[in-house]
Formats: structure tokens, C-alpha cells, sequence
């Protein structure tokens, strides 16, 4: 069988008796029939995506009609070593297998009342990373959730979000931060155990090995950047602008990596279970109506492949500047920090139970994360500058940049695509980040 035939086979075959051994409430149901097919919208870079219908029946008789989406891992051995798909699929089972269950049997105990974390992320029927006979005798990543575009979910605007939608994103993230502030205050063994059990996604290995991905990925973004800006002349006269560039290119040009291995430093404060690629692209909306972005009610995380234990600015930084237009940013700033800062404080006091003056919540007090954000903005500006020419511009083109990434990521064919892609709606959108960077106070990093 290929490849393909294997996995239909497996989630049509096995998947279903595994998802009612790992649920309680279906271990007394028997499996009338499970139809799976591939789901090329959704099919990932590392991971092959599935719509899933799984029919079962209860003691009952009654027949129930479970729509799922199925994950599993892609490539042989030298595709994941490559990619390093291995360390970032078994990490995100993981998150689904372990973490995200004991947050809310946490919250359950103690009955908080500002946040459900039921709505963190789609129902989780079965994740597991172990060898699966049926798929290989190497170990696999499988994930299975409930499909929620029958509950009106799906992606929101490819690229730009409107304030309601970045609002829904920052309390929905604030809300799952607050879960790890409060056990490292409560010195909860479990978030030891936890930490020591995610494999480490660096940029440089303790072995002083880079993560050649990244290293190529932030260099042709810096390139870009780099040449916008020797392009502008009219940025020119602004001497410490022209020179604060000269500083990032000084330190970060040559290897990237360096510098953004340091964002990954653990902070005394500031440390919590991230998302990790949190932006537009891993979030499903719920609208009430079939078509068009307005209005969205919630939201639920996907796509946990990148998660690390780190500061929070990761999570926020990326969205921020990835989603943001420069009008909308201009405007929404400060606000969303705000925001975000309001909800994962109010949180915080729920889980805890304390009020607002418990000397507790001192280092976390609105000045100190203010202070904080700023030294590890810059992070969020590294990742898009490469990122945003990828899917600013039409599926073609996207798709072109991805077959190159995914077969020669060392072509120069690739740089130059990544040089020139979308053009100059690309080239002022990139430049907005750099200056909104630079106005903000967020380059002194380099001084």
C-alpha cells in the first residue's frame, strides 16, 4: 500500500477503536461505520490533515455521528529529520495528550468563573505519538479532533484582522497563559514534569549545532529588509533610524539564529506553556453567518507543533505584527497589550483566588510586562519579515515558494523568490514593522 492507502486505512480502521478506549464516555459504543478523506485545504507542511466520519452506537441503539479531523505525521526519516517535523508533531501531542487536559481538570477543581477552557481548543478524541503497526514501525504522531465547521468555525481573514477578531485572540491566549503563572506560583509540580518532558525546540542545539531552517528562513527575510531600506532614500536622513539597521545587520546578518535563541532564554517572571505559532493561519473563528468576517463570537486554537515554555511575547509578538495592518496597529497598540494584560491578570486572580493587592502578583504588574514585551518584540518582527512573503501574495506563488522550501531550501532559486515576492505591498508592509519596531523603543535591544 502507499503511503497514502495506509493512513485511509488506519483512521478508517483503527483510529475508531482507539478513540473510544481513550474516551470514557464512548467505551460502552460500537463503530458502525468510519469514512475518512484526505483534506487538501487543510493538508499541512509537516502533517497530513483528514475529514472524518465516524458513526457509533450506544447501548441504546442509538446511532451518533462524530465529525472529526485527523492528523498524522508526514515523510520518512529524512523528510522529519530535515524538517525536524519529529521533535515539533511528538511535542504537540504532547500539549493535547497531557497538558491541555491537566489545565482543565486543574480549573475544573477550583470552579473559575472569568474564562472556559473548554474554549481553548476543538474537542480532543485521541492523541498519541508511539509506533502504530499499521502505519510504520517508526514512531507517528496521531490527532484526532472534532471538526467544528458544522458549529459555524472556520479561518479568518487570510492575513489582516479587524479589531474584534484581535480582541478574541488576545483574551483567548491571555486565558491559557494564566493556567501556567499560576502554577509556577503555586509551585505545581506538574509544570516541572511537564517542562522536562517537551523536547526543546532551539535555534541553536547545547551542542552549539543552528537549526539550518531557521537560519536560512531569517536570512533571506533580513536580506529583504535590509534592501528596502538601502532603497528608501527618503529614510536616509534619519541618522539613528539608518543606524539602528546597521546594529541588526552587525549582530544578526551572518547568523540569524544567535539572536533568536536568546528570545528563548527562560524568564524569572514571564515563563509559560506558549502556543508557539500563534497567528491567524492556527485559529478557527465562529461566525454566525456562511459568509464573510464580521462579527466573530470565539475562537479555538489549533496547530500546537511550535509550542515552547518560554516568555508570553512569543504567542503575542507573531500575531501582532502578522496580522496587524499598520492602521490597524497604529490604532489597536497599546490597547491590546492593555488588554491582554487586564485578562490574563483577572484570570490569574480567579485561579488563585486572591484579589488584586495579593503581593503575589507583584512582578506581573502592568509596568514589568510592558518592560518585558518590549525586550522580545523583536522576535515577532524576525518571524513575519520572512513570513509574510510566503502568503501576502496568490496561491500559486505560495505554492511554488513551499515545493522549494520542502525539496531545496538551499536554492538560490528559493532567496530569490523570497526577494521580490508580492512586491512592493509586500516591501511597505515589512518596512511598517520595522519602524513601528523602531518607534516603539523595541530596537534598543541592539544599542
Amino acid at each position: 500500500m502507499s503511503e497514502q492507502q495506509k493512513k485511509l486505512y488506519f483512521i478508517e480502521n483503527v483510529l475508531p477503536k482507539l478513540i473510544i478506549e481513550r474516551n470514557e464516555e464512548l467505551r460502552n459504543h460500537s463503530v458502525v461505520e468510519c469514512n475518512a478523506k484526505a483534506n487538501s485545504q487543510l493538508d499541512g507542511f509537516m502533517a497530513a490533515i483528514y475529514s472524518v466520519d465516524l458513526v457509533l452506537k450506544n447501548l441504546d441503539g442509538r446511532i451518533e455521528n462524530h465529525k472529526l479531523i485527523a492528523k498524522i505525521m508526514k515523510g520518512d526519516n529524512e523528510f522529519r529529520e530535515k524538517t525536524n517535523s519529529s521533535v515539533q508533531c511528538s511535542n504537540e501531542i504532547y500539549i493535547y495528550k497531557n497538558v491541555i487536559p491537566y489545565f482543565k481538570s486543574l480549573l475544573k477543581n477550583i470552579q473559575i468563573t472569568s474564562f472556559n477552557p473548554d474554549h481553548w481548543v476543538p474537542r480532543i478524541y485521541y492523541a498519541d505519538y508511539k509506533v502504530f503497526p499499521e502505519l510504520s514501525e517508526e514512531q507517528e504522531a496521531v490527532l484526532a479532533l472534532e471538526n467544528l465547521t458544522p458549529h459555524g468555525y472556520r479561518t479568518g481573514p487570510r492575513i489582516d484582522l479587524d479589531e474584534n477578531h484581535l480582541k478574541l485572540m488576545v483574551t483567548s491566549i491571555a486565558s491559557y497563559h494564566a493556567v501556567s503563572y499560576a502554577m509556577e506560583i503555586n509551585k505545581d509540580p506538574m509544570i516541572e514534569k511537564f517542562r522536562s518532558e517537551l523536547t526543546p525546540l532551539y535555534f541553536i542545539s547545547p551542542e552549539g549545532k543552528d537549526l539550518e531552517s531557521y537560519n536560512i528562513l531569517f536570512k533571506i527575510g533580513l536580506e529583504r529588509i535590509f534592501t528596502i531600506v538601502e532603497n528608501r532614500k527618503e529614510f536616509h536622513t534619519n541618522v539613528d533610524f539608518i543606524e539602528t539597521v546597521k546594529k541588526i545587520k552587525d549582530q544578526m546578518f551572518d547568523r540569524p539564529v544567535t539572536v533568536m535563541q536568546k528570545f528563548l532564554a527562560i524568564d524569572e517572571h514571564f515563563r509559560v506553556f506558549l502556543h508557539g505559532d500563534y497567528n491567524r493561519n492556527n485559529v478557527l473563528f465562529r461566525y454566525e453567518q456562511s459568509e464573510g468576517f464580521d462579527d466573530p463570537k470565539e475562537l479555538r486554537m489549533i496547530d500546537y507543533q511550535e509550542t515552547r515554555y518560554g516568555t508570553p511575547v512569543i504567542d503575542l509578538a507573531f500575531f501582532m505584527y502578522m496580522n496587524m495592518p499598520a492602521n490597524i496597529r497604529n490604532q489597536c497598540w497599546e490597547k491590546l497589550l492593555d488588554l491582554y494584560h487586564e485578562t490574563f491578570m483577572n484570570c490569574l486572580i480567579d485561579i488563585l483566588k486572591c484579589d488584586n493587592n495579593d503581593p503575589r502578583l507583584e512582578p506581573f504588574k502592568r509596568e514589568k510586562f510592558l518592560e518585558h514585551f518590549a525586550k522580545h518584540a523583536f522576535y515577532g518582527c524576525m518571524v513575519i519579515w520572512h513570513f509574510i512573503p510566503w502568503i501576502d501574495i496568490p496561491d500559486d506563488e505560495c505554492a511554488k515558494i513551499a515545493h522549494l522550501f520542502e525539496t531545496d531550501m538551499k536554492s538560490d532559486e528559493l532567496r530569490q523568490l523570497l526577494q521580490v515576492s508580492g512586491g512592493s505591498k509586500v516591501d511597505d508592509r515589512l518596512l511598517s514593522v520595522l519602524q513601528h519596531a523602531y518607534e516603539k523603543g523595541y530596537l534598543k535591544i541592539f544599542d
